[in-house]
């Protein structure tokens, strides 16, 4: 009897070693319509159709590609930082749009009161002067 105990024990030894060995991270990556056009998360499930499940997103997504491990992870994070730091210029262009925006309106008699047409008090001089400048090629 202790002889197929210990065939026993080493036998789910080795079923609790199998279960526990890390399986390489899969990262998929799928279309999007919001800058940087695509989204990606770390694969929890693939059916037999190639749909994927990923953290966060109760969803299946159709891939366009799938990476194993560390360089799917270091895709993942460039995308969000660069849909973070799209966001922060969007936001401060239409800052500025909506600064040039209100002066115009008003400059053309328009009664603007309480319109805001920025949303935030930061107006960048850069955006300002780009947005001015577009105005002023349309005109001609």
């Amino acid at each position: 009897m202790a002889r197929n105990e210990e065939a026993l024990a080493r036998e789910v030894g080795l079923q609790q070693e199998r279960w526990t060995k890390k399986e390489p991270e899969l990262w998929a990556f799928w279309k999007h319509n919001v800058y940087p056009y695509f989204l990606s998360g770390r694969v929890v499930e693939q059916d037999e159709r190639g749909r994927v499940k990923v953290d966060g997103y109760s969803s299946w997504f159709k891939p366009f590609y799938i990476v194993l491990g560390g360089h799917g992870e270091d895709i993942h994070k460039l995308g969000k930082r660069l849909r973070s730091a799209y966001k922060i210029h969007e936001e401060r262009a239409r800052n500025a749009a909506g600064t040039v925006g209100e002066r115009l309106l008003r400059e053309a008699g328009l009664p603007v009161a309480g319109l805001h047409l920025s949303r935030t008090g930061w107006q960048g001089e850069a955006y300002r002067n780009l947005f001015e400048k577009q105005l002023k090629l349309e005109k001609k």
